[in-house]
């Protein structure tokens, strides 16, 4: 019961990330921007390898 709560709330919290990260991905005004941004997203480790 314990480790489905646990898998639960961490799709919960990873939900709640990523919208996050939609909204501040929305905020860049320039195309360039969120090319970059992504690039630097892409160099760095993948959020399921991410503790």
């Amino acid at each position: 019961m314990r480790a489905a709560g646990n898998r639960a709330m961490l799709i919960i919290e990873k939900a709640i990330e990523a919208i996050r990260w939609l909204f501040f991905v929305y905020r860049f005004q320039t195309r360039a921007n969120l090319i970059a941004f992504i690039l630097l997203c892409l160099s760095d480790k993948p959020p399921h390898q991410r503790e």
